[in-house]
C-alpha cells in the first residue's frame, strides 16, 4: 500500500472521464508536457529534489526511520491506512494490528483527558489541525503521556481525504517537572518478607558457600592436571568434561548466591541519577560478539530523547539485567534473526508490580525466537524455571529470577510478553526522576 494513496470517494472517477471528453487547456497542456517527455508535476505541489525518491516513498522512510516521534497515516474516516516502526516503536501495536483499526485504538476507554478520537478528528477536519496532549494507551494496556499533532490532509480541490499523524512521547518531561517540585527517593523496603523466608535465605546462603570452597579447589586442580598431561595424550576429552562442569555448578553456586542476596535486600546498589544511554551502550557493547558468532543482528532503536531520559538507579546492575536479557535473546533466537532494543516511558503500567506513583522509564528488548509457550510465561521468572525442558544445558535457569530481584530493588520491575513462533518481549520498567535539564 502506498504511503500517500488514500481512497477518494469524491467522484474522481466520472471527473476523469468528462476531462478526457473535454479536455480543459491544462490538461491539453498536460499531455502535449507528456508527449515532450517533460514533468507533469503540478508547480503548486511539494516536488522534493532528492534523485531517485519520489514523495511516497520519502514518506514511507521518514515514518519508518523516526525515533522521537511516531507518524501514522489515515483515511478521511479515522481508519488508519499506514503504520511505520516510528509508530510501533512508541506505541507497540503492530503493523497488522493498527492498520484498518480506527483511531481509537489508541486512546483510553472513554477518551483521554483531551477528549476522544472522534473529537479530535473533527476538530481536525474543521480547522485544518487539532493538537494537544494526554494519555494514550500501547498494546499491552500500559500507557504514557502523549503529545499530538493530528492534521487534516485535503486534495487540490479542499475535499478532506485523510489525516496524518504525529505523537511525541512526553511522560518523561511531565515526569521530571513534577520530579523537581518534591524529593524522590528509593524506597527504604520494597517487599515485607516472612521471618520462614528468610531462614531459608540465609539457609541457602550458607550452604552456597559451603559449596563454593571446594568447587574452586576442584577446579583449581584440574586445571593444574591438565597442564602435568603429556603433550601426546591422545584422549583428553575426560579433562575437559570435567571442566565444562565443574565452570557450570561453580556458575549455578554463584547464581544461587545472588539470588539470596537480591531476595533478601542484601545486594549492594550505588543508586544514583543516570540517563538510559549509558547502561544500554554498554550492555550492547558486551553481547555484540555473541550475537555475531550467532549470525544474530543486533539493532538499537532507542532515540535520542529515550537515552537521555533520567531513571534512579545503579547503572551497573541496570547492565546486569540488560546484559542478562540480551543473552537470552542471542540464545533462543536462530542464525538470521533480529533483536531490537528501544526504550520510552510509560504512566500507567500493566503486569508490573512497581513501587512509587511513575511514570517510568522503559528498556524493551525484542527478539524474533521461538517464544514462550503461555502456560510456561506466567513462571518464567521463578528461580530455576526454564521454557522447555531441554534448556538445562543453555544456564542455570536464575537469571530472569536475579534480574526481577534487582529491578524490584531499585523500585522497577521486569515483565515480559511473548507469542510461541513470534519471539518474545522483555521490558524493564525503572523509575524516572528530576533530572538538570529536563529532558527534550
Amino acid at each position: 500500500m502506498s504511503w500517500l494513496h488514500i481512497p477518494d470517494h469524491t467522484g474522481a472517477e466520472q471527473e476523469a472521464s468528462h476531462a478526457e471528453e473535454n479536455p480543459s487547456a491544462e490538461m491539453r497542456e498536460r499531455q502535449a508536457a507528456v508527449a515532450r517527455g517533460a514533468s507533469t508535476q503540478p508547480k503548486d505541489r511539494c516536488a522534493p529534489e532528492i534523485e531517485g525518491l519520489n514523495a511516497d516513498l520519502i514518506y514511507t522512510l521518514v515514518a519508518e526511520n523516526l525515533r522521537d516521534y511516531a507518524l501514522f497515516l489515515m483515511d478521511r474516516d479515522g481508519v488508519i491506512q499506514c503504520w511505520g516502526e516510528s509508530a510501533r516503536l512508541m506505541k507497540w501495536w503492530t503493523k497488522e494490528q493498527a492498520e484498518g483499526a480506527h483511531l481509537r485504538l489508541v486512546y483510553t476507554d472513554g477518551g483521554a483527558e483531551d477528549g476522544t478520537a472522534e473529537d479530535h478528528l473533527r476538530r481536525a477536519a474543521d480547522t485544518g489541525e487539532y493538537t494537544g496532549e494526554g494519555h494514550r494507551v500501547r498494546s499491552d494496556g500500559s500507557t504514557f503521556w502523549a503529545y499530538v499533532t493530528l492534521t487534516a490532509l485535503r486534495n487540490p480541490k479542499g475535499e478532506l481525504v485523510g489525516f496524518t499523524k504525529v505523537t511525541r512521547d512526553f511522560s518523561a518531561r511531565r515526569a521530571v517537572e513534577a520530579a523537581l517540585q518534591r524529593d524522590q527517593r528509593v524506597p527504604s523496603e520494597v517487599h515485607a518478607r516472612t521471618e520462614e523466608a528468610k531462614r531459608l535465605r540465609r539457609a541457602i546462603t550458607n550452604i552456597s558457600h559451603e559449596l563454593r570452597t571446594p568447587l574452586n579447589a576442584i577446579v583449581g586442580s584440574i586445571s593444574l592436571l591438565e597442564r602435568q598431561l603429556a603433550a601426546g595424550d591422545r584422549d583428553p576429552v575426560h579433562i575437559q568434561r570435567l571442566q565444562r562442569n565443574s565452570r557450570h555448578l561453580l556458575t549455578i553456586v554463584d547464581d544461587v548466591l545472588e539470588l539470596s542476596r537480591a531476595e533478601g535486600g542484601h545486594v549492594t546498589l550505588t543508586p544514583n541519577v543516570h540517563r538510559l544511554g549509558g547502561a544500554i551502550e554498554e550492555a550492547m557493547a558486551d553481547v555484540e560478539t555473541q550475537a555475531q558468532g550467532r549470525n544474530v543482528t543486533l539493532v538499537n532503536s532507542v532515540s535520542g530523547a529515550a537515552g537521555d531520559l533520567p531513571y534512579w538507579g545503579d547503572e551497573g546492575r541496570v547492565s546486569q539485567i540488560l546484559v542478562n536479557l540480551l543473552t537470552n535473546a542471542i540464545k533462543f533466537t536462530d542464525a538470521g534473526g533480529r533483536i531490537t532494543i528501544s526504550g520510552g516511558t510509560g504512566e500507567t503500567v500493566t503486569g508490573a508490580s512497581l513501587a512509587g506513583p511513575g511514570p517510568w522509564a522503559y528498556v524493551r528488548v525484542e527478539d524474533t525466537g521461538r517464544g514462550i509457550p503461555a502456560e510456561k510465561l506466567g513462571s518464567i521468572f521463578e528461580p530455576f524455571e526454564q521454557s522447555e525442558v531441554g534448556d538445562q544445558h543453555r544456564g542455570t535457569g536464575l537469571g530472569l529470577s536475579i534480574s526481577r530481584d534487582l529491578a524490584r530493588l531499585m523500585g522497577g520491575d521486569l515483565t515480559a510478553q511473548s507469542e510461541l513462533g513470534i519471539g518474545s518481549q522483555f521490558t524493564l520498567w525503572l523509575p524516572i526522576t528530576k533530572s538538570d535539564p529536563v529532558p527534550r
